[in-house]
């Protein structure tokens, strides 16, 4: 039985098919659209809601019209894969709008947070967990309210929902003017757009809420940033309410009155204290909504899901602060998530299918893409670089590269099929020294260009994470931070925060054995188990998918070399 989840929101969109309980394949429409985040709603949103217009009109007319357009090339990328038609489609779980009509007597529609509640719940090991679902908002209702956050229980096949916040959107506010189509909408209630307003009006770009956490580790404690918990209500009975309306002008004002009176210098301190002030808070009230979710449902188990828990600074100070003994969050923990969700829902809620992953206890892999070995297309793109191509056997092939990331050669690695989510595991990676103290303002200057401040990552033998940092274990999606030992600081400083904390990838040879033979390799070089990765990618475009995507970048790019499913390039 083959089930199709589609994850129809305005950004961050894609589509996840199953067969009975297995999940085959998956993409996120950024990859195949070239678009980040795949905005092309969001950039006309603003216009449409200060014209006064319905905005649920407005979506379904869209939907319609344009968006199921590009859903129909994701729903072709995952037919493809499994070599099947839509006649095969036994059912379509969709959140939220997506309704084609040759799916149309198949589908079955469901919420934007229950589905976010089974994208986390459904994959982990637990057969009871406590869930907690932080975002901006889901489907805003005519009303104009929706949930921001859900509180749910996971009993084995069955998701309760147990409690939520529900938040209002406002888009009449005079005082916002040219602000408010440059920051998220103003909805109360939300610990998702409060961190978006914030990291628009820091200047992080829409959704730039990873670069506002990175910034963060810069800022200290300042007193005068401390009016926006003004406008924050912690009840006692476990839940909040926030007034992001007061918040935003408040930081907007601060914002304009430094502008011209600051050095560039001071301004990026004053910038990075107010990112500090919202990341502190933001941790405070996850923290009290985690307390509250622990009283109505006791269990040791949390599970984790929304944009809001991919905040890795955050979720380390859950496992060390609530009672929640164990955590899992997958690694597509926002939006693009919602389509593994409804398919999740629609195999064990709905058709009552077993969860295969609790007998056997195995990692979610966030490898659900294609693989493009040995395809014809791969093989045209490798003439493109023929001349770069290195002569080395397939026995030799991870030493080598290794060889050449421990002389400061950055790596470019493409390795069978693409990860889901925002972050680069070990697929769609570049590679770097993480001993050599300079190779982070390089990559950042160099190859990604992209602001100093920016921190690189450290992949890591899972059997080694002991060696170098504290508290931690397992983290094989990048969603943990971790505080780093002197090890850490004097052996791999390229991947240690200002902070002295690193978000850290712990890989194993089960999940990803070609990306854990070559850290092995540089191991067995350089007596360190731990490779710099980031995400392969130009700048402001998303994660590479497809050989051509790759040998683009490797041209365009300040790489030194590119690891093609198999083949080795050196410029």
């Amino acid at each position: 039985m083959y089930t199709l989840g589609i994850g129809d929101v305005t950004h961050d969109t894609s589509v996840c098919l199953m067969r009975d309980n297995e999940i085959l394949v998956a993409i996120e429409l950024e990859r195949l659209t070239k678009i980040k985040h795949n905005l092309q709603l969001d950039s006309n949103l603003f216009s449409i809601i200060e014209q006064g217009k319905n905005v649920h009109d407005i979506l379904k007319k869209w939907t319609v019209a344009y968006r199921e357009n590009q859903f129909n090339s994701a729903i072709d990328y995952c037919l493809d894969y499994a070599d099947i038609s839509p006649k095969d489609i036994a059912m379509m779980v969709v959140s939220t709008l997506y309704n084609d009509p040759v799916y149309q007597e198949k589908s079955i529609f469901i919420d934007h947070h229950l589905a976010h509640s089974a994208s986390t719940y459904y994959p982990s090991h637990f057969e009871n967990a406590a869930i907690l679902v932080m975002d901006a908002y889901g489907y805003l209702n005519k009303s104009k309210t929706s949930i921001s956050t859900l509180f749910a229980q996971g009993d084995n096949n069955t998701i309760n929902i147990l409690d939520k916040i529900v938040g209002h959107h406002d888009h009449t506010i005079a005082e916002l003017q040219q602000g408010a189509r440059e920051s998220h909408m103003v909805f109360t209630n939300s610990l998702g757009t409060l961190y978006q307003n914030v990291s628009m009006l820091l200047g992080m770009g829409y959704y730039g809420d990873g670069k506002t956490m990175g910034l963060a580790s810069y800022g200290k404690m300042n007193p005068k940033f401390n009016p926006i918990r003004e406008h924050v209500t912690f009840l006692s009975a476990g839940k909040i309410e926030l007034d992001n309306r007061a918040i935003f002008l408040l930081v907007k004002n601060w914002l304009d009155s430094a502008h011209g009176r600051l050095t560039e210098n001071q301004l990026f301190y004053y910038k990075a204290d107010i990112a500090y002030a919202h990341q502190k808070l933001l941790e405070d009230m996850i923290l009290h909504l985690c307390n509250y979710l622990y009283k109505i449902s006791p269990s040791e188990n949390l599970c984790l899901a929304g944009g809001v828990a991919l905040n890795s600074v955050a979720n380390y100070r859950i496992l060390q602060e609530t009672p929640f003994k164990n955590i899992f969050i997958q690694p597509a923990a926002g939006d693009a998530g919602i389509s593994i969700g409804a398919a999740l829902y629609g195999a064990h809620a709905i058709n009552n299918l077993p969860r295969s992953n609790l007998n056997t206890k195995k990692l979610f892999s966030p490898f659900l893409g294609k693989s493009y070995k040995d395809t014809e297309d791969c093989t045209l793109q490798k003439n493109r670089v023929q001349q770069y191509r290195v002569n080395v056997s397939e026995e030799d092939l991870y030493t080598e590269i290794a060889k050449q990331i421990s002389h400061k050669k950055i790596i470019g690695w493409f390795n069978g099929r693409s990860e889901i989510g925002p972050r680069a595991l070990g697929a769609r990676s570049i590679l770097a020294d993480p001993r050599d103290p300079q190779m982070k303002d390089v990559l950042n200057q160099k190859v990604k260009h992209r602001e100093n401040f920016r921190p690189f990552a450290p992949a890591i033998l899972e059997e080694e994470v002991g060696r170098y940092f504290e508290n931690i274990r397992i983290a094989p999606y990048m969603l943990l931070i971790a505080n780093a030992n002197e090890n850490a600081k004097e052996e791999i400083p390229a991947t240690i925060h200002v902070d002295n904390t690193a978000r850290v990838q712990t890989v194993n040879a089960e999940m990803n054995p070609d990306f854990y033979g070559l850290i092995k390799a540089f191991y067995h070089l350089t007596g360190v188990p731990v490779i710099l990765n980031t995400s392969f990618n130009l700048a402001g475009k998303p994660i590479v998918e497809t050989p051509e995507d790759a040998i683009d970048c490797f041209l365009t790019m300040s790489l030194d070399g590119l690891y093609l499913d198999g083949d080795f390039y050196l410029k």
